[in-house]
């Protein structure tokens, strides 16, 4: 997967609003509210006749954590304007992946389980064109 947290933290947006508490795939226990997380919803890889290309475009949902809807939807449209068409190098030039591209796809309200504190979240799908 794609180091997603680095394109968020390096959004001062975003961090303003969440500051280093996005997660990957769950929250922790009791969280401190608003928070991200994010996981591969499914990952494909590109084929063309002559065999597996070194690409692959893999579907991320990222979950907008909040104790009020406000604050997820703020908190959703922070993190859509700073992924939506992203193009990046990501870690060094001998390991790092290139995302040639990373495109919103679709948005869906929830409301979390847990009683306590009140779980607002707001999922958003993005499909990654990235070099592997």
């Amino acid at each position: 997967m794609i180091p997603l947290a680095a394109l968020l933290t390096a959004d001062a947006t975003v961090t303003g609003l969440v500051g280093s508490r996005i997660y990957p795939v769950v929250l922790p226990q009791k969280p401190r509210l608003p928070a991200l997380t994010y996981t591969t919803i499914s990952d494909i890889g590109q084929h063309g006749s002559g065999g597996p290309l070194k690409l692959s475009r893999p579907r991320i949902q990222v979950d907008c954590w909040a104790e009020t809807y406000d604050q997820a939807r703020v908190l959703a449209a922070a993190v859509k304007r700073a992924l939506d068409g992203k193009r990046a190098q990501l870690g060094s030039e001998a390991d790092g992946r290139i995302v040639q591209g990373l495109f919103f796809d679709s948005e869906r309200d929830l409301f979390g389980a847990e009683p306590e504190p009140k779980q607002y979240r707001i999922a958003q799908d993005y499909f990654v064109w990235q070099e592997d």
